[in-house]
């Protein structure tokens, strides 16, 4: 399996979001034309739309669930959608087969967002494998970590050939950039431990605030398609980590699974304001975070900083990490997408990558039974 990925990834990208800018641009979609993406997501999502001049149109989530709900897609539908983007939340599968059901009713491609998995089913076919294409990232939090990178895949001939003909256009980032993203990735490597979390998070911040590092999010509207980010591929020294990387990918998605089984024997019968994930139906999950609805979510979050342990809060508002009412810059209007909100003030994930090991769960599982 592991070198079967090594030959996936064909078209690498200096980051994920390009990739999938990529996939629309190849599929056709350009200025004016509307794209349906989930909220609860990331910055990073509606910056690759508004990069080819379009318009993000934000779906709700399931109930209760993390990925984009079939009905809600179907009725914020129009003749201007030109796109679908189904993310799989945390390597959680959306309802895909009914979300392609739609899809091909009203003619509209789409894109898979698999930045949360490499390695997850559903009805024994791998995520990716569904759409017209699929998109990825190697960055921090994902199942693979390369450094600032990520990846697209066309599943016709048709849209291979035309990404082919984009792909040859791009080129490296400039080798002071390379040289900056290398030493960014050998400092989150020295430093990233489960312990260290909130300590390393906020060194982060404050260097990515200051442009000493890249940081996670551009300012929408600073790159356009054709420019800057969006004509570049990804670094040498990161496609070459993320080949190497991936002969793992066997041992990083048997760890992640028995760490999640781990996390769900020790904290179910821990705390009644907390609820776990639930496994879709004909789903093969791997997890890229575990992720937890609580009650009480900022105490939880002050406990776990005082403990040294991580707990990630993202997504924190539906457009993370803008807060909702900065979000009509990216055209989110507050209270369209209510679930999407309901779950902002729920969430919190845990890390199940090869640094978590038992004394890491242990500690957990004592901070939810507090």
């Amino acid at each position: 399996m592991d070198k079967d990925y090594q030959n996936k990834f064909s078209h690498l990208y200096y980051r994920g979001r390009v990739g999938a800018a990529a996939l629309l641009h190849a599929l056709g979609i350009s200025n004016g034309d509307e794209v349906a993406i989930q909220a609860f997501t990331c910055m990073a999502i509606p910056e690759f739309v508004y990069a080819l001049g379009c318009k993000p149109v934000y779906i709700d989530i399931e109930e209760n669930g993390f990925n984009m709900s079939p009905e809600s897609l179907e009725t914020k539908l129009t003749e201007k959608t030109k796109a679908i983007v189904v993310q799989h939340t945390f390597g959680i599968p959306a309802q895909i087969d009914r979300i392609m059901t739609i899809a091909n009713k009203h003619h509209i491609p789409v894109i898979e967002d698999c930045c949360h998995t490499l390695t997850s089913t559903y009805d024994d076919k791998l995520l990716g494998t569904f759409g017209a294409g699929a998109f990825y990232s190697f960055e921090w939090g994902k199942p693979i970590i390369a450094g600032v990178g990520g990846a697209a895949i066309a599943n016709t001939p048709e849209l291979d050939k035309k990404m082919k003909q984009d792909y040859s256009n791009f080129t490296l980032p400039s080798f002071i950039k390379q040289m900056k993203l290398e030493l960014q990735y050998r400092a989150f490597t020295f430093l990233y431990r489960p312990t260290w979390f909130w300590y390393v998070r906020s060194m982060f911040r404050l260097f990515s605030r200051f442009k000493i590092i890249e940081g996670n999010y551009n300012e929408i509207g600073q790159e356009l398609w054709g420019n800057g980010e969006f004509a570049t591929i990804m670094s040498a020294k990161t496609q070459k980590r993320l080949h190497k990387k991936l002969l793992s990918l066997t041992q990083i998605t048997k760890h992640a699974q028995y760490i999640a089984e781990e996390y769900t024997n020790k904290i179910q019968n821990t705390n009644t304001n907390v609820l776990l994930p639930t496994i879709p139906p004909k789903s093969g999950v791997v997890f890229a975070r575990y992720p937890i609805r609580v009650k009480n979510k900022n105490d939880i979050l002050q406990k776990a900083r005082a403990n040294n342990i991580e707990l990630a809060n993202w997504y924190d508002t539906p457009i993370h990490p803008i807060t909702i009412n900065q979000a009509n810059c990216v055209g989110y209007e507050s209270g369209t997408c209510p679930n999407a909100e309901i779950r902002c003030h729920e969430i919190v994930s845990l890390p199940v990558n090869l640094s978590v090991n038992q004394n890491f769960i242990n500690k957990i599982t004592r901070l939810f039974q507090s």
